[in-house]
């Protein structure tokens, strides 16, 4: 048996108690047999290389948190607490379309939406007590805010499932705060015609945190996907997001922002699937790491044959502010089709001496002068997230340059 092998075995006895725990049905028994036979994720495995998922569960501790981010409270939208993955109030969740429910949305699942992340979602389906389900009716248009508040010594499994109907537009603001040794979250959702999701994600958890983050989106004709993302990392924090343009004329656009110092983590891999015509994409992220942080970022356009006139843009910046930092980027294409227009590029690098010593000249110390320029690369993104979340977004960046400039 290979080292790996055995690591891979160890882990899945981990969480077999969660999953075990439960009242048994088919579907659970299923997804924990499918994870148990690929195991979770390791850096052999293509696409975790840079990501030690099976390390850092190693060293997860059992020790519980109830602290808050301050900053999302900033928040300008109807809340719906999710504590350790269930809702806090369910009649007030109910009036906002938020319900909680024993059975799962299987008609929501694509056929390789599981194999796309690596066993995590087989895992999140057996662990999960109930599946937390948000729905936009036709025509209709509205805004909630998911705040995940994790107090837990034990692991944590958060399963969500969202439906947008016809003409529809949802705006749902997805925030992580506190502690448990090592939380699950997979979101999958579908629009229908003309519709649109627009999420913004933002992750304020505690050092030793452990996450795994998925969100799988199925955009229908002329629909539109729109997704911005903050996150200050962790032991190990890594947001995967999979959106599918399986009709004509779909758009997405996804924006991310990793801020990592000391010895935290954050990877934001993505995988955007073309398979039809005349779809729009644009993906742009920004990584700033300091101390002994490293933040990842792998980001994948697939378009098949039949996704003609596709036009699909990716670039990946990073700045670091140590010579300890990391980033660790792989933008990639995989075209089948011959009538597209297709770019990625990837940079990194430190500050500019130039404008430090410009900005310095105008009476800046150096601190408020390092802080004003990491706050000018990351501002573009801030600004195109939605006006509800963007407060919120904007004190987080605050308060990590703050830390660094004490």
């Amino acid at each position: 048996m290979s080292v790996y092998q055995k690591i891979a075995d160890d882990l899945v006895e981990r969480f077999r108690p969660a999953a075990e725990s439960l009242p048994a049905n088919d579907e659970k028994r299923a997804a924990f047999a499918r994870f148990s036979k690929v195991g979770p994720p390791h850096r052999r495995v293509e696409g975790w290389r840079w990501s030690d998922l099976p390390a850092a569960l190693r060293a997860a501790n059992g020790a519980a948190s109830s602290g808050r981010s301050a900053a999302f409270d900033q928040i300008g939208a109807p809340s719906v607490n999710i504590v350790n993955g269930r809702i806090a109030d369910a009649q007030a969740a109910a009036a906002l379309g938020v319900v909680e429910v024993d059975e799962w949305d299987d008609t929501l699942d694509p056929c390789d939406w599981r194999d796309r992340f690596s066993g995590l979602v087989d895992l999140n389906t057996a662990a999960a007590v109930r599946q937390i389900r948000v729905e936009m009716i036709d025509g209709a248009a509205g805004a909630v805010w998911l705040r995940h508040i994790f107090d837990s010594r034990e692991d944590v499994f958060v399963s969500i499932a969202m439906r947008v109907g016809n003409c529809a537009t949802l705006n749902v603001i997805e925030t992580f705060e506190g502690r448990a040794p090592f939380v699950s979250h997979a979101a999958i959702a579908r629009t229908g015609k003309n519709a649109s999701i627009a999420r913004t994600m933002l992750q304020s958890t505690e050092q030793s945190v452990v996450l795994h983050s998925s969100f799988g989106a199925i955009i229908g004709v002329g629909g539109a996907f729109e997704q911005s993302s903050v996150s200050l990392g962790g032991r190990f924090a890594r947001h995967e997001t999979v959106p599918w343009l399986v009709d004509e004329d779909a758009r997405v656009r996804i924006d991310s922002v990793a801020l990592v110092d000391r010895d935290r983590h954050a990877d934001f891999t993505s995988h955007v699937a073309h398979d039809e015509a005349r779809a729009i994409t644009r993906q742009r992220h920004k990584g700033v790491v300091d101390g002994n942080g490293r933040a990842v970022f792998q980001g994948k356009f697939l378009v098949g044959r039949s996704a003609q006139k596709t036009d699909a843009e990716m670039q990946a910046n990073a700045l670091l502010l140590s010579d300890r930092a990391q980033a660790n980027h792989k933008p990639e294409l995989e075209i089948y089709a011959d009538d597209v227009q297709c770019a990625h590029g990837s940079t990194s690098g430190a500050l500019d001496d130039d404008a430090l010593f410009y900005l310095r000249q105008r009476g800046l110390d150096e601190g408020a002068a390092r802080a004003l320029l990491i706050e000018a690369f990351v501002g573009e993104l801030i600004g195109d997230m939605d006006a509800a979340a963007r407060p919120a977004a904007a004190e987080l960046v605050g308060e990590w340059l703050r830390e660094r400039t004490a």
